[in-house]
């Protein structure tokens, strides 16, 4: 009887070590087919995740390379126009300036030489003067011949009458102007000789 219970029991004892052991290995199996479930799954899942940011990545550095080289190409074709703009400003400022400076020169030379002109004039009607007044002072001194000269005087006062044209008035006067010199040369003692050379005013004037 006792025996049959120690035997009864000491096997129950076994069964029940044998179930616990079995229910640990295959906890432990479950654990380790668990584990490494979760590591490949994990595994999976790092994975996956490399490819995403390496998507990303290529897109970003794709997208990046499209921005600049649209910007190098948008930036070059602005400075390409700029600088062509710039170009044709500047050359249309100095051809304005060229052109401004070439009027002004000419503007400076024609009055300078129409100052020039005007000086050369003055200078020849201011000797032609002087010349005059001194062949009249000699012919009025020496020879006394002042009635011949009062006429020649007359005669150049005429030549501005208020109705002769400008032309008139310079043909008039150069030509009592040369009367006069040729008169005075006629009465003096050189009257001979250019009595021969002016025969005609010498005639008509002594």
């Amino acid at each position: 009887m006792i025996e049959s219970y120690f035997h009864d029991d000491f096997f129950s004892l076994s069964l029940r070590i044998a179930y616990w052991r079995r229910r640990i290995l295959l906890g432990t199996n479950d654990r380790l087919s668990s584990s490494n479930s979760s590591s490949s799954s994990s595994s999976n899942n790092s994975s996956s995740r490399v490819v995403v940011v390496v998507v990303v990545v290529v897109i970003v550095v794709v997208a990046v390379v499209v921005v600049v080289v649209a910007v190098v190409i948008v930036t070059s074709a602005a400075a390409l126009l700029l600088l062509l703009l710039l170009v044709v400003v500047v050359v249309v400022v100095v051809v304005v300036v060229v052109v401004v400076v070439v009027v002004v020169v000419v503007v400076v030379v024609v009055v300078v030489v129409v100052v020039v002109v005007v000086v050369v004039v003055v200078v020849v009607v201011v000797v032609v003067v002087v010349v005059v007044v001194v062949v009249v002072v000699v012919v009025v001194v020496v020879k006394g011949a002042q009635l011949n000269l009062v006429v020649l005087l007359h005669k150049m006062l005429r030549c501005y009458c208020p109705w002769y044209s400008i032309t008139r008035k310079c043909l008039c006067l150069a030509a009592w102007l040369t009367a006069l010199i040729t008169f005075s040369f006629c009465i003096t003692s050189k009257g001979k000789f250019w009595s021969q050379v002016f025969e005609g005013y010498c005639l008509v004037f002594v």
